[in-house]
């Protein structure tokens, strides 16, 4: 099967276009859901003796914030770990604590853990996440004008800073937390994006000596193809 990419490049340009567009003005109007590991905030984690859904326990949590992020924990996943931007007192964190204790029957007098948490972690993470972005950015430039051509570089950036921004686009749009996890995998859509674009010029190479006589659209959808 050969795929058209090229002959439909304008359909996914326009779609790419348009996703992208849409993010720029949420992330103008909302800005990003950033979570507490960047805005600061409360976690209390808590061992309920047993896995129970998400929605379960919201139904404690929304009286305080109906915002917060719940996860499960554990082994077994039987416990919860409950993050909110809200900066809760100790006083607060216990009631919260105390209507999990007393609606699962819990015999420890404490959570796991009840803490603030400042957004100075955050900041530094990601100011040292653009600086690696950014350098990586600079030594991509350089491997792959160096092993192709500058044409192949820039068009690996561009391709890059696409998949960046879809990304971007996406989470500005649905309005989905942006925590430490985010920059992880930010930094890991950045290296898989460009060594997926690099095998692709790897081929077209190979394929550009084997089919000289190939029309170069034909030749890239045949490459993307057997890629």
């Amino acid at each position: 099967m050969n795929l058209e990419i090229i002959k439909k490049r304008n359909i996914f340009f326009i779609i790419s276009t348009i996703v992208i567009v849409i993010g720029i003005v949420m992330l103008f109007i909302n800005g990003l859901n950033f979570g507490i590991d960047f805005t600061g905030g409360t976690l209390i984690q808590i061992d309920l003796g047993k896995n129970i859904p998400v929605k379960e326990a919201r139904e404690i949590t929304d009286d305080y914030d109906k915002d917060a992020d719940i996860v499960h924990a554990g082994d077994e996943n039987h416990e919860i770990i409950i993050k909110t931007k809200e900066d809760y007192s100790i006083e607060e964190r216990n009631e919260i604590f105390n209507k999990f204790k007393e609606k699962y029957d819990l015999k420890d007098n404490k959570p796991l853990q009840s803490i603030k948490i400042g957004p100075s972690i955050g900041e530094e993470i990601r100011n040292d996440a653009l600086i690696a972005i950014a350098i990586a950015m600079v030594g991509m430039l350089i491997y792959i004008t160096f092993r192709f051509e500058f044409k192949f570089g820039i068009s690996a950036l561009i391709a890059l800073t696409h998949d960046i921004l879809i990304t971007l686009a996406i989470f500005a749009i649905l309005k989905l937390p942006v925590n430490v996890s985010f920059v992880a995998a930010l930094l890991t859509i950045v290296g898989y994006s460009i060594n997926d674009t690099i095998v692709v010029f790897d081929r077209i190479r190979e394929n550009l000596r084997l089919f000289k006589k190939t029309e170069y659209d034909k030749l890239v959808d045949t490459s993307i193809s057997q890629t």
